[in-house]
């Protein structure tokens, strides 16, 4: 069974594109690291306009598509082209692919061509069905929306797992709850079965007691949902800017991880992300 997990929130700037990307390449590492001759592979698929994802593993991607060669023809062409030969691979990690997008042309196509389409809210899953059985994970990285705009509704009927990103403050965790409830019946309207597999709460402040603090409430109402932290991080700024995720900066962090003391993973920035990926592997009884 291919994993298809959406990062969701309906808030921008709370660190959906720095939970996609690590996760993705969390995923293709750990990959690596029990499987070397022959790892799963995973996909990135990016559908917020910015492509942000895309850029931080593949070069700057998001601008270098060519319109019949991206994300934009897999969504607009009936029937869609084979999106195998539009794959491409990411810089650090030889069993990470991405689809390549333009971030001018794919926010225009969703503002003035998605929404007359013919089944608007499946053409994600028409295009990715044919490739979905080449890979054991596909990470999609969602713009800020509400399960009721045509590129969530996208995501929504190819993801099996949507995991929410939060930071942790007052209006954050308010929109969160909304975003929950908004699932729960679009799963019901729509006739699907699309697990919540997790909340992560973003950007948290290691010594911000508000922030610490609506991260215990968050854990007290969502004891089955909510996962270990991602703090605030310099790193993270600088994976943006320099177009490589956390784990190309720790080549062998699974190697190194399994000599570490306890706890001593989590006081990375790659270890929280380690630890994460850790807890929904076993959330999704994944046996590696």
């Amino acid at each position: 069974m291919t994993h298809v997990i959406t990062v969701a929130s309906s808030k921008g700037g709370v660190g959906k594109t720095t939970v996609a990307v690590n996760l993705a390449s969390g995923l293709a590492s750990l990959g690596r690291y029990y499987q070397p001759d022959n790892p799963f592979k995973v996909l990135l698929i990016d559908l917020d306009p910015n492509c942000n994802s895309i850029m931080t593993i593949g070069s700057g991607a998001g601008h270098l598509a060519q319109i019949n060669k991206s994300l934009v023809a897999l969504l607009r062409q009936t029937p869609p082209p084979s999106p195998q030969p539009i794959m491409k691979q990411a810089d650090f990690h030889s069993n990470l692919w991405f689809i390549p997008s333009m971030r001018t042309r794919f926010a225009e196509f969703i503002r003035d061509e998605l929404k007359d389409l013919p089944k608007r809210e499946e053409r994600l899953v028409r295009a990715i069905r044919p490739i979905l059985g080449m890979f054991e994970f596909v990470i999609i990285d969602t713009p800020a929306s509400s399960p009721s705009s045509y590129i969530f509704a996208n995501a929504f009927m190819a993801s099996t797992e949507i995991l929410i990103a939060v930071e942790p403050g007052s209006l954050a965790v308010g929109g969160m709850q909304d975003l929950i409830s908004e699932i729960n019946r679009a799963c019901v309207s729509l006739e699907r079965e699309v697990r919540v597999l997790g909340i992560i709460p973003t950007k948290v402040k290691r010594r911000g007691s508000v922030g610490i603090g609506l991260s215990q409430q968050l854990s007290l109402r969502y004891t089955d949902l909510i996962t270990s932290p991602s703090h605030m991080s310099e790193w993270v700024e600088r994976m943006f800017l320099e177009h490589k995720d956390l784990f190309a900066y720790w080549p062998q962090y699974w190697e190194k991880r399994t000599n570490m003391a306890e706890n001593e993973e989590e006081k990375t920035p790659v270890g929280e992300f380690g630890t994460i990926i850790i807890e929904l592997l076993t959330r999704m009884e994944y046996d590696i």
